[in-house]
C-alpha cells in the first residue's frame, strides 16, 4: 500500500500531467484522430424512462446555523430575506438543468423535540416544525421553522421544473436542531459515548418506531399537506454500512417505515430508498450478494437501490494498488456492482454520490470520468445519478458547482471547472427519456482500450447524444442509425473551453454521418433547444 506521502506526490503528479484545468495552455495533440463508428438503435429502448442526472444539495445535514445569523452561515443557501440573492441562487439552479436532487437533511430539523410518546400517533398539531401550533408551543426553536420556510422555497421551484427529489436524510439528526443541543431521539448509549466511540458504528436511537414516525411524518406533510409532487420518496440513512447490525437495523427501519406510510395512507406516493451506500461492502463483511440479502428481509419495503461510488478509478491508473480504488470505471462499476445489484434487486438503480477519489477534484478528469460513469449507467439500466456536490462551499468540499463571490459576499457563482461540464451532462438528458441502444466500435488506443463512449436519449420527439472522448487525441466517428432532417446542435466542453458550454456548428444526422470529438471532451448533439448557453 502507498504511503501517504506516496500517495499524495502520485495525485500532484496525475493532477500535472494530465488535468488540462480550464487553461488555455493545455498542450494540443498533433497525433491523428481516432476513429471508429457508432450505430444507434432509435427504435431499441435499453432503458425506458430515466430519471436523469442530478446533484445532491446541501441543506441541513452537515452545518446547522441559525438562518439570521449570517457570521456562522454556511452559505449553502441564500439569506431568507435576500431577494436579489434568491433570483440568482434559482437561476443558477435553473440553467444547471439537473433532473434529479438527492435533498441532504436531518430529522431534527422538523422534530427537535418529541411531538409525543406514542409513535404511531403523529401530534400534526403542534408537534413538528411545520405544524400550526409549533411556534406557539416551542418559541426557542425558532431556527426550525426558518429551516422549513427555505425548505418551501427551495422545493417551490423544484416543483415548477418537475425534479426528481428524493430526501436523503442523513442519520439520527444533528442536536443543535434541538433544545440545548440535546438530540432527544438519541439512546442513552449514544449519548454516553462522548467521542469515544463513532456514533455511526449503530443507529443510536433509543425507539426505532419514534425514528421512522419522524420520516413517515416528514413525507406525509410534503405529499399530503403542501402536496409536492416532485417529492418522490426518503432515504432512511446514508451510507449505512457501518451499521454494526447492518442487515438487522436496516431491515428493522425499512419494515417500520413502511408500515408508518400505509397506517398514514401514503405508502403508494412515497418511495423508500434502499442501501443508499456500499452495496457490496458493509460492517459485517463482504457484501457479496447483500443486495438480495436485505430483499428477502425487507425487500417489500425497498422501492429504490442508492449506490454512491468513489471507488471507480480512470482507465490509465489501473492496476495502481490506491487505497479506496476497487477496479475501473468499466470494468469494477459495471460489472461487479451495478448489474449484480440490478439483478439481485429487480428495483430501480441510481448512484446516490458519485465522484472518483483518485482524481483531484480539482482536475478537469473529474468531470470527463463522471460522464463515462454516466454513459456506463444508463447503457445498463440505471436511473439516475447525483454529482457530489451542487452547493456546499464549505472549504474541505472542493467540488461544489457555486463558489463565493472574490469580495466574499452571499453571493453565488458557478465554480467554472465544474459548473458547465456537470451542466452539460445534465440538462439535454430529461427526466423521462428512454435509453436506446447505441455502441461504439473502434477508436480505441495503442492498448486497444476504447477511449470513446455514447449514450443516446430519446423524449417526445427530441433525440439526445451524449459523448466522452477521454483521449489525449481528437475522434472521429462516422454515425449511422439516425435519419432525421431536424438540425441537431453541437455543444462541448474540454480542458481548455470549461468556462461555458461552448456551441459547435449544427449538424443534420441523416445517414452515415462523420462526428468530430475533440480531445478529453464531453459533447452533446440534441434537437433540444435550451435557449441560451452560458449565464
Amino acid at each position: 500500500m502507498l504511503s501517504r506521502i506516496q500517495w499524495l506526490c502520485l495525485l500532484v503528479v496525475v493532477g500535472f500531467v494530465a488535468s488540462g484545468v480550464c487553461s488555455e495552455s493545455s498542450a494540443k495533440s498533433t497525433q491523428p484522430p481516432l476513429t471508429g463508428e457508432a450505430v444507434v438503435s432509435i427504435r431499441n429502448i435499453i432503458n425506458p424512462k430515466i430519471i436523469g442526472g442530478g446533484v445532491n444539495f446541501a441543506f441541513s445535514d452537515y452545518t446547522y446555523t441559525h438562518l439570521t445569523d449570517g457570521y456562522t452561515w454556511a452559505q449553502q443557501i441564500p439569506l431568507m430575506d435576500d431577494k436579489v440573492e434568491w433570483a440568482n441562487f434559482n437561476n443558477l439552479m435553473d440553467f444547471a438543468g439537473f433532473q434529479f436532487v438527492r435533498f441532504e437533511v436531518g430529522v431534527t430539523q422538523w422534530e427537535p423535540v418529541n411531538d409525543n410518546d406514542k409513535p404511531r400517533e403523529l401530534n400534526l398539531n403542534d408537534g413538528f416544525a411545520f405544524s400550526p401550533g409549533f411556534s406557539t408551543k416551542h418559541p426557542e426553536c425558532k431556527n426550525n421553522t426558518m429551516y422549513m420556510d427555505a425548505m418551501y422555497r427551495i422545493l417551490d421551484e423544484w416543483e415548477k421544473r418537475n425534479i426528481y427529489v428524493m430526501l436523503g436524510n442523513w442519520g439520527a439528526g444533528p442536536g443543535t436542531f434541538c433544545p440545548n443541543n440535546e438530540n432527544w431521539m438519541l439512546s442513552e448509549e449514544a449519548k454516553l459515548s462522548n467521542g469515544k466511540v463513532k456514533r455511526h458504528r449503530w443507529l443510536g436511537v433509543e425507539n426505532i418506531d419514534e425514528y421512522t414516525e419522524s420520516l413517515a411524518a416528514i413525507m406525509y406533510h410534503l405529499t399530503n399537506e403542501k402536496h409536492y409532487q416532485c417529492v418522490k420518496g426518503i432515504s432512511v440513512y446514508n451510507e449505512p454500512e457501518q451499521l454494526s447490525n447492518y442487515y438487522g437495523t436496516l431491515s428493522g427501519i425499512y419494515n417500520s417505515l413502511g408500515e408508518q406510510l400505509v397506517r398514514l395512507g401514503i405508502r403508494d406516493k412515497v418511495k423508500i430508498i434502499g442501501l443508499d451506500g456500499s452495496v457490496f461492502w458493509n460492517h459485517e463483511g463482504s457484501g457479496d450478494h447483500s443486495v438480495a440479502k436485505l430483499m428477502k428481509l425487507a425487500g417489500q419495503n425497498i422501492d429504490i437501490v442508492s449506490f454512491h461510488d468513489y471507488y471507480s478509478r480512470p482507465e490509465y491508473m489501473k492496476g495502481l494498488n490506491i487505497p479506496l480504488a476497487h477496479g475501473t470505471i468499466r470494468d469494477s462499476m459495471v460489472n461487479s456492482v451495478m448489474l449484480p445489484a440490478i439483478k439481485e434487486s429487480k428495483r430501480p438503480f441510481i448512484l446516490g454520490e458519485v465522484g472518483t477519489q483518485v482524481c483531484d477534484p480539482g482536475n478537469y478528469l473529474y468531470r470527463l470520468y463522471v460522464a463515462e460513469e454516466a454513459i456506463q449507467l444508463f447503457n445498463n439500466g440505471g436511473k439516475a445519478y447525483g454529482y457530489w456536490v451542487f452547493n456546499n462551499t464549505h472549504k474541505d468540499h472542493p467540488w461544489h458547482m457555486l463558489v463565493m463571490d472574490p469580495d466574499n459576499k452571499r453571493h453565488f457563482i458557478p465554480n467554472k471547472l465544474i459548473y458547465y461540464p456537470m451542466a452539460l451532462m445534465m440538462k439535454y438528458i430529461k427526466n423521462g427519456s428512454d435509453i436506446v441502444n447505441s455502441h461504439v466500435t473502434g477508436c480505441v488506443d495503442e492498448n486497444n482500450q476504447p477511449r470513446v463512449f455514447l449514450t443516446t436519449a430519446i423524449k417526445g420527439g427530441d433525440i439526445t447524444l451524449l459523448l466522452v472522448n477521454d483521449s489525449e487525441r481528437p475522434a472521429k466517428l462516422k454515425l449511422d442509425g439516425i435519419n432525421s432532417t431536424r438540425k441537431f446542435r453541437t455543444l462541448y466542453v474540454t480542458p481548455d473551453a470549461c468556462e461555458k458550454i461552448n456551441i459547435g456548428e449544427d449538424v443534420i444526422l441523416n445517414g452515415h454521418d462523420t462526428v468530430s470529438l475533440k480531445p478529453l471532451s464531453i459533447t452533446v448533439l440534441t434537437t433540444y433547444r435550451y435557449g441560451n448557453e452560458t449565464l
